[in-house]
């Protein structure tokens, strides 16, 4: 009987662990800063919500769309120049890093081929140089570079 009293606080030593591991915060082993911040101080956070946005500094992309008709063309390890809206006339490298397998805004019917030439690929740019400087959220065109 001792035994089986052993195994069941066993057991629920076990249960409470998986509840405590719940209220574990979690952040990635990098440096990052917070982009938004979703839980104040003294409010009640349910486990597993998020309570800020964090970012790795050194790692910002640019997310495009890409004409079906210039995928092709945009391969992942593309260099490419970015150019923001803020910043006009200078131009950051950047480096292709992911492209979509499907396309996205797809009409409901596609018969033709100017039906075909309106989807577009989701794709995602990583910059490499001058990151600290840009904000997140902003605007701009990507360049293929030949």
């Amino acid at each position: 009987m001792l035994e089986q009293r052993r195994e069941l606080a066993r057991a629920e030593i076990a249960q409470l662990e998986v509840t405590a591991a719940k209220y574990d915060i979690h952040a990635p082993a990098v440096p990052t800063s917070v982009q938004t911040q979703f839980i104040w101080p003294g409010e009640l956070a349910q486990p597993g919500t998020a309570i800020v946005a964090v970012l790795d500094p050194t790692d910002k992309y640019v997310q495009v769309y890409v004409p079906v008709a210039e995928v092709d063309r945009f391969r992942v390890g593309r260099r490419v120049a970015i150019e923001l809206d803020s910043e006009p006339g200078r131009r950051f490298p950047g480096e292709v890093s992911f492209v979509a397998d499907q396309a996205n805004f797809t009409p409901e019917k596609i018969e033709t081929r100017s039906d075909r030439m309106g989807q577009v690929y989701r794709a995602k740019v990583r910059v490499l140089e001058g990151v600290e400087r840009l904000q997140p959220g902003t605007e701009g065109n990507v360049y293929l570079q030949p």
